[in-house]
Order: structure tokens, then C-alpha cells, then sequence
């Protein structure tokens, strides 16, 4: 049933990048199919949908200098073809890309590079944010700040605090976000200010 619909949803005309990064280019091809799910969404009787892509290679470590320019240029340019296909599509006013990782990276190193951290920024896109934004404090780059503990970055936001922003947009209502994420009542509800209160 869903490919048989899928199938029948052909990628546009927008270009995305021949940048040679094989990490992009695994992402591209999963940038093109969510395009074509979410014009599928009517048809499949997707009221809402939740859509994860990935990309991978950033445990970079004394490689980082090496890999991590090309993984980003890959990574942001691939995004923005994404976005100009949904809007080619006329799909952008309810679409929300954003980030999560489940790991920072420290300012210092170990035997092989920086090591795994805290801390990490993340980021939302799409026609229905209010970008330009920072939401927190860029850190000080060292060790003897009061945004460290030993070597580890303190994050400003929790994981919770993060996607219940999205949830809201999503259309959740307090109590739902309550259950989708147990330990929110740990942390202040901040309203990021990067979203429109529903979905179009």
C-alpha cells in the first residue's frame, strides 16, 4: 500500500548537490524520499507525521579538522535543497526540520582527538520558524568557565525542554507533552519563541 502511493510521487525538479560526500549523499537519499512521504501524507491519511533521517561520520576525533568541514558543507546544503523542495511542492508551511544528537564533544583531548560530551547545539528550519535566533548562551571556548564541569560542557536546555518546543507546534497539549516526556516537570517550560503555535 505505501509504495504503491509513494511510487506514484516522483522526486521534483529541485537540484540537490553532487558534492561527492558519501555521508550527504546517503542523507540526500533520504531527504528525497521524506519529500515524497510527506506529499504522500493526504493520500495516506497522515494527519501528522514524524520522519528521521541521519547521517552519520562525526565521531570524527584527531580527524575532525580533516572530515568535519565537508560533513557540515554536505550536511547544510542538502538541508537547503530540502527545503526548496518542499516549497516547489507547496509543503513548507507545515514542515519543521530539526536536529537532535545524543552526544556533544569535549574542548580538550584524549589519546585520539576530543572525546564525547555534553553539551551540543542543535538547530530547527522551515517556513513556519521565526530563525535568526540563538536560544542560549554560545559557551566560552575552555576548561575554566562556569559552563564546564571538568572537561564537559553544561548544556543550557535539557532534551525535554527542546522537544516539547516541537510537540507544542506538533499540536500536543500540556498533558500530552506530560507523557511523552516524564521528566519535563524536572525543568523550567521555556517557550523558545522559534515556532508558530500549530501546525499549518
Amino acid at each position: 500500500f505505501l509504495s504503491s502511493i509513494v511510487n506514484n510521487i516522483h522526486d521534483s525538479s529541485v537540484a540537490y548537490p553532487d558534492d561527492g560526500n558519501d555521508e550527504g549523499q546517503i542523507l540526500q537519499r533520504q531527504l528525497k524520499m521524506a519529500a515524497r512521504l510527506i506529499a504522500a501524507a493526504p493520500e495516506l491519511g497522515h494527519a501528522r507525521q514524524v520522519i528521521m533521517v541521519q547521517m552519520n561520520a562525526y565521531d570524527t576525533h584527531d580527524n575532525q579538522d580533516r572530515i568535519l568541514p565537508g560533513l557540515l558543507r554536505s550536511l547544510f546544503t542538502n538541508l537547503e535543497a530540502f527545503q526548496r523542495d518542499l516549497e516547489y511542492r507547496g509543503l513548507d508551511n507545515r514542515v519543521v526540520t530539526f536536529s537532535q544528537s545524543d552526544f556533544g564533544r569535549t574542548p580538550t583531548i584524549n589519546a585520539n582527538g576530543t572525546d564525547h560530551g555534553w553539551g551540543g547545539h542543535n538547530f530547527m528550519m522551515g517556513t513556519p520558524v521565526s530563525g535568526g535566533q540563538i536560544v542560549g548562551e554560545v559557551p566560552e571556548f575552555g576548561v575554566e568557565t562556569n559552563k564546564m564541569l571538568y572537561n564537559l560542557s553544561i548544556p543550557d536546555f535539557s532534551v525535554e525542554q527542546y522537544a516539547s518546543n516541537v510537540a507544542k507546534w506538533f499540536g500536543l497539549s500540556n498533558s500530552q507533552i506530560s507523557e511523552v516526556f516524564p521528566n519535563l516537570y524536572r525543568f523550567d517550560d521555556v517557550n523558545f519563541g522559534l515556532l508558530a503555535s500549530d501546525p499549518a
